[in-house]
């Protein structure tokens, strides 16, 4: 999450077209990236018996957590600026992400088992 907010925000800054669509292809890297991590987590480590509500709240979390950020981007937007809108909040994801890394280290630490230790 700290990439795809800095690669946001840079891209509020950007004044060149390959710039700012190099920028873009980050973000949307590290965006997939962070939903496979966040899918594997969620499949890995919730016990068979609540996965499904589980799934059920990620499904509401990621459908309804862009249109919260639209919303607020609209908003900073109408009040100061759309540059201003997409690099505050790029460098809000960011920080954001660097002080939930350091909240809880062991997300941080998460390392898939990728199936190593499940034998023949």
């Amino acid at each position: 999450m700290v990439v795809w907010g800095v690669a946001l925000a840079l891209f509020g800054l950007s004044q060149l077209l390959l710039v700012s669509m190099v920028l873009l292809a980050v973000a949307g890297w590290a965006d997939m990236v962070s939903a496979i991590f966040r899918s594997t987590i969620q499949q890995e480590y919730v016990p068979d018996s609540m996965r499904g509500r589980t799934a059920s709240i990620f499904a509401i979390v990621v459908q309804g957590s862009p249109r919260l950020g639209d919303a607020e981007a609209g908003i900073v937007a109408a009040l100061v600026s759309s540059q201003f809108a997409v690099v505050s909040g790029g460098l809000a994801a960011a920080l954001g992400a660097i002080v939930l890394a350091r909240a809880f280290p062991e997300f941080v630490r998460y390392v898939p088992d990728l199936g190593r230790d499940r034998g023949p």
